[in-house]
């Protein structure tokens, strides 16, 4: 799954692209300060979490970890807006249900890339019809 905007790619879930990323990060020492570690160790979670917020960071996503997704349309708005995973806060910037009054009041500068793509998106948009 990719989305795209202007032509330019904003996000992508594909498991090959998010292994081999995963992969790509791991050579060059992304968690390293998690390793050695045994398979029952809990720095492996530690680990794991390191990489995958780094390929993450990169807008590659494993469609396995878009779960949350499957849940958006039963989460209110602020529920969304609060959601501790990107791509739900991301899809919320472009809800109907997300009012131009409450829009114009966030502050995204501390936000996930994706978020702030979004966010842009639908304020363009509004400036366009505008």
């Amino acid at each position: 799954m990719t989305i795209t905007f202007d032509k330019q790619e904003i996000f992508t879930a594909d498991n090959i692209q998010f292994a081999l990323k995963s992969f790509e990060l791991e050579k060059q020492g992304v968690g390293k300060e998690y390793q050695p570690f045994n398979w029952d160790d809990k720095k492996i979670d530690l680990f794991e979490k390191t990489i995958r917020d780094a390929v993450e960071a990169e807008g590659k996503y494993a469609v396995y970890h878009l779960e949350d997704f499957f849940d958006y349309f039963l989460l209110s708005v602020e529920e969304a807006l609060q959601h501790s995973h990107e791509l739900i806060r991301a899809f919320t910037m472009l809800d109907k249900r997300l009012s131009k009054r409450r829009f114009s009041t966030l502050d995204i500068n501390n936000e996930h890339k994706l978020v702030q793509q979004f966010y842009e998106i639908r304020k363009q948009s509004w400036e366009s019809n505008a």
